[in-house]
């Protein structure tokens, strides 16, 4: 390899992180004004939105699946103000207690050929490998394209009627 061949993929691997990060602070940022109309109206003390981080995404019309899972999914708490790490197989475990028979309302966001694109999705129950999450039996609601590979996946799972704008196309 050369060492314009190395500048280059690690500027494409910084502008994919920093990507990601600014997608998921400006989540949070545009649900908090939310989060505060919404704590009133909880349902569950476990956790009103999760945060996974991936790798990559693939959205089809049958399934979500996120690879290369970090270790942890941030759980948050509008009502109790707090904020936990958990792990993925907790998150498939508590699921039928957190959701029972609903299927949450989630945003995944990502990069598709340096773009940023997101979509809304019904997520379906989960099942878990050492690495990856898959949403089985998922629905698409809306978004600016379908059905994608991303790459720097986040999703955002609400389960506290959080997400319920329409997204608007995004550049950048």
């Amino acid at each position: 390899m050369t060492d314009t061949t190395e500048t280059t993929d690690s500027k494409q691997s910084h502008t994919v992180r920093t990507i990601t990060i600014i997608t998921l602070v400006a989540l949070v940022l545009g649900l908090f004004g939310g989060w505060a109309i919404a704590a009133a109206n909880t349902h569950s003390n476990d956790g009103d939105v999760w945060v996974v981080q991936a790798q990559t995404a693939s959205v089809t019309t049958e399934d979500i699946t996120l690879s290369n899972v970090g270790g942890s999914i941030l759980q948050i708490t509008v009502e109790g103000e707090e904020v936990n790490a958990v792990s993925v197989s907790q998150l498939v475990q508590d699921w039928a207690g957190e959701f029972g028979d609903t299927m949450p309302r989630a945003v995944i966001t990502g990069v598709i050929d340096g773009t940023n694109h997101s979509l809304i999705v019904n997520l379906g129950a989960p099942t878990a490998t050492a690495d990856s999450i898959t949403f089985a039996g998922s629905t698409i609601v809306g978004g600016d394209v379908t059905p994608t590979e991303l790459a720097a996946a986040t999703l955002l799972i609400d389960n506290n009627g959080l997400v319920e704008a329409k997204l608007t196309e995004t550049e950048g």
